[in-house]
């Protein structure tokens, strides 16, 4: 609850580490946090579906904070 910058959290629909639950958990736990699921992505979305990745990224840095 201590973060207080504009933060984007990305997982992969398939991840078996981090589930969708838990960025979930993250983002209500972070005031104002977005989070992106990636579709046919794992635990490596830079490697997996890196196009989708920067797309969620310049999305997110495009929006006023």
């Amino acid at each position: 609850k201590s973060i207080t910058v504009p933060t984007l959290l990305v997982g992969g629909r398939s991840d078996g580490v981090v589930t969708t639950r838990q960025l979930e958990i993250a983002r209500r736990s972070i005031r104002g946090a977005h989070f992106e699921i990636l579709d046919n992505c794992g635990h490596f979305p830079f490697y997996e579906q890196p196009r989708s990745l920067v797309t969620a990224v310049l999305r997110f840095l495009s929006r006023k904070h």
